[in-house]
């Protein structure tokens, strides 16, 4: 609920309250208005200070009507008829004071009621409609007071100064002594003062005093000039700075005391005491208007950051959970992808074993539509690790100086197969001159085999599609065109957010929608960029990726290409998934390679030592202790010969974590047996 709001409301709180105690509350009303009333007149007919009329009953009947309801109208006639007629006797012209006092008062405290201000004074509009209302409803008395008077001939001023005297009074008295009793009765968060802060207040309160000495009882004033006076605002604006807005309203009833009582008693001006007295309530006045704008301005400025804080905090909390939400999910990915690939380790090897058999020509095919649908799960696993390890900047390049030719050539291989089943027909537009890039090839050659695919999957089949690779002004373009479906204007951005996907027809399969998303990204981190353009739906699209041609990016040097060597090669696989280790073993055996099997880290620790392998093929989910783990003992123990990772976890940090535990090489689940034989090292041993 907003500060003013939730102030207007306990207002309406306090005041339903008090219901039960309206004989107290009109008796506290009654003796407060009517002592005020009595020092008032006291003090205008003992010293004649006539135009000027310190009258606090203003202020005190306006704040009463508000706060306890308007039925405080009648305490506050009563008080006002007895304080006259008590001096001056029994006239009708008291009867209508008293009535055009109470009238005021109530007509005020509901102005302040219906514009809902805050009576804390804690927001500009609460702050400028009470300036206003001071200004304008304090005119009802002194009107009504000088209409009857001027037709009753009762006068003895002119009519504008016997209007101008009662009005500067009410002005005076609303903003002096209604926002002090407003600002202090009305309750508002405790704030709590730190021991400096207690002394500051003090310190202010004592240089207030001292300023509104020099200002309003001494004639230091007359030598010095009007200088003197800017001292008084500049103490104000301390209060209106590091105080709360009572605070400001209770320096302002010091000064007015102060200053009232300066200009009786110290008497520091050659003027009259009526005069000088006007021009303090006047100077007075003023600046109290002037001030409490200043400070609603302040206390809205400490309420926003107030709320901005609270947003910050909420955001902040939102966004933790978000990473949080996002951290879970990529460990779910992850998790996922380990559990998904393990049971398709054996079935891999499978494939692979029974391909080397005598195999019928039907059953050989049935064995590579298998193989293709193997490896399609496979390559969605892998793109849903990709899309989670780019989302959360964990992906990394590994640079190298290769020749587009090349890569271009192992992306039309790696697609050949899907092209060709769907009947596609493939243009191919290279140049004839060697172009070198500095790029991570795995990646580049990822962006054109997700851009020949995704050409292929949304053709219909018998469709053309056209790779052309331009090289000019150190930069590469290579345009994947296709006569497919094609693109409406509003989806050609769209189709590169994660999981996005344009279904059009049934040929166009399945998929997990984060394959150009991927490429996006990956073209963007080599520095370059893509687009998609198409002349409408039917019309076919155009994928355009533009890439610079650098040689000042840093070359990976720690990349392990080897080639399959021939020989004999002593190979201890530790793996506790059965089937797919057991699996391997048999492909490896078929080799022509001495394999040993160890389930546990324990027992391939003891196997390495026993049968001197050349190389560990080493899962890193154990049951009694992880890869990490194993090959940090057996490094420990001088062991020097290549250890190869092969696990479900497919992570960029599961990486990083293999190579400080002096893994060589690490490879995903599945694996084909031609990646095992690529990374053998050269036989140590002859069978």
């Amino acid at each position: 609920m907003p500060m003013g709001l939730s102030n207007i409301t306990t207002i309406t709180d306090l005041r339903g309250k008090l219901r039960g105690h309206d004989l107290a509350s009109y008796a506290i009303v009654f003796l407060i208005y009517l002592a005020v009333a009595k020092a008032s007149m006291l003090l205008y007919y003992t010293y004649q200070t006539s135009p000027a009329l310190i009258w606090p009953p203003v202020g005190i009947a306006l704040a009463a009507v508000y706060m306890f309801g308007n039925r405080m109208w009648i305490p506050i006639f009563l008080a006002q008829i007895v304080a006259v007629t008590s001096s001056l006797g029994v006239y009708t012209i008291s009867i209508v004071i008293a009535a055009a006092y109470a009238i005021q008062a109530v007509v005020s405290a509901n102005a302040l009621r219906y514009f809902k201000v805050d009576p804390t004074l804690g927001t500009l509009r609460s702050a400028l409609i009470f300036v206003c209302i001071a200004i304008v409803a304090t005119t009802i008395e002194p009107a009504i007071a000088t209409v009857w008077q001027w037709v009753g001939h009762t006068l003895t001023v002119s009519p504008l100064l016997n209007f101008a005297r009662a009005w500067t009074a009410g002005i005076f008295s609303v903003l002096v002594f209604g926002s002090l009793i407003l600002t202090w009765l009305v309750p508002v968060e405790k704030q709590q003062f730190s021991r400096a802060e207690k002394y500051e207040l003090s310190l202010a309160i004592a240089v207030l005093l001292a300023v509104n000495y020099f200002v309003f009882w001494t004639v230091i004033l007359q030598p010095v000039g009007i200088s003197i006076i800017f001292f008084l605002p500049a103490v104000l604006m301390w209060f209106t700075l590091r105080f709360h807005p009572r605070w400001l309203s209770f320096a302002i009833l010091v000064t007015s005391l102060e200053g009232v009582a300066g200009s009786i008693i110290g008497r520091p001006t050659p003027i009259s005491l009526s005069t000088q007295l006007f021009a303090d309530e006047m100077y007075i006045g003023l600046i109290a208007a002037i001030f409490y704008i200043f400070a609603s301005l302040v206390e809205e400025r400490k309420a926003a950051f107030v709320e901005l804080k609270r947003k910050n905090d909420s955001l902040d909390t939102a966004l933790s959970k978000l990473s949080q939400e996002d951290k879970a999910k990529s460990d779910f990915i992850a998790i996922l992808a380990h559990e998904l690939r393990n049971p398709l380790s054996p079935i891999v090897s499978a494939h692979e074993w029974l391909k080397m058999q005598p195999q019928t020509p039907s059953s050989l095919e049935a064995l590579e539509s298998a193989h293709q649908n193997t490896r399609m799960i496979q390559r969605l696993l892998d793109d849903l690790l990709d899309i989670a390890r780019v989302s959360q900047n964990k992906f990394r390049l590994q640079k190298e100086k290769v020749r587009l030719q090349d890569i271009v050539s192992q992306a039309v291989e790696s697609s050949a197969d899907f092209l060709k089943k769907r009947q596609h027909k493939l243009r191919l537009s290279i140049p004839g001159e060697t172009v070198w890039m500095t790029v991570d090839p795995v990646r580049l050659k990822q962006i054109l085999i997700n851009l020949l695919n995704n050409a292929g999957k949304y053709t219909e089949p018998g469709g053309k599609i056209e790779l052309i690779c331009e090289s000019a002004d150190n930069e590469v373009t290579i345009m994947v065109k296709d006569t497919g479906v094609g693109l409406e204007r509003s989806q050609m951005g769209a189709i590169f957010e994660p999981f996005k996907q344009i279904r059009t027809s049934a040929s166009v399969g399945t998929g997990l929608g984060i394959g150009l998303s991927i490429t996006k990204r990956l073209v963007e981190m080599h520095g370059g960029e893509i687009e998609a353009t198409s002349d409408g739906l039917g019309r076919g699209s155009v994928f355009t990726v533009r890439m610079p041609i650098s040689d000042g990016d840093v070359i990976s040097t720690d990349r392990i290409v080897t080639s399959a060597k021939s020989g004999t090669v002593k190979v201890l696989i530790i793996d506790d998934n059965e089937p797919a280790a057991n699996g391997l073993s048999k492909l490896l055996k078929h080799l022509g390679h001495s394999v040993l099997v160890a389930y546990t880290g324990e027992e391939g620790l003891s196997a390495t030592s026993t049968f001197d392998p050349d190389i560990v093929l080493l899962d890193i989910g154990l049951p009694d202790m992880d890869g990490y783990e194993v090959s940090r003992r057996l490094r420990a123990l001088g062991w020097k010969k290549t250890i190869t990772a092969i696990s479900g976890y497919g992570q960029e940090a599961d990486r990083t974590k293999a190579v400080e535990a002096g893994i060589d090489n690490y490879l995903t689940k599945p694996v084909a047996i031609a990646d095992v034989v690529a990374i053998l090292p050269e036989p140590a041993h002859v069978a």
